[in-house]
């Protein structure tokens, strides 16, 4: 699902492969391109939300410490 796209055509996003995934980030670039990407070493979402005309790419992410108890959540950015 696209999220936001810049004055260049480039999307970002998010997506599943399927229905247990969570979910990871993408940038699809005008050509056609497609770069996933997830924060590394978590057990939740990775959520791209704005995409700039430098294609960098802001969200945020979440993690279950211990993989008990609530989800917190930490802002990125991400350069390509």
């Amino acid at each position: 699902m696209g999220l936001a796209i810049n004055a260049k055509g480039t999307v970002a996003g998010v997506d599943a492969v399927n229905k247990w995934d969570k979910f990871k980030s993408f940038v699809r670039y005008q050509s056609g391109k497609v770069k996933t990407f997830g924060a590394p070493h978590i057990n939740g979402d990775t959520d791209a939300l704005s995409i700039n005309k430098d294609n960098v790419v802001v969200g945020y992410f979440e993690t279950q410490p211990g993989h008990h108890g609530p989800y917190i959540d930490y802002g990125f950015i991400w350069t390509p």
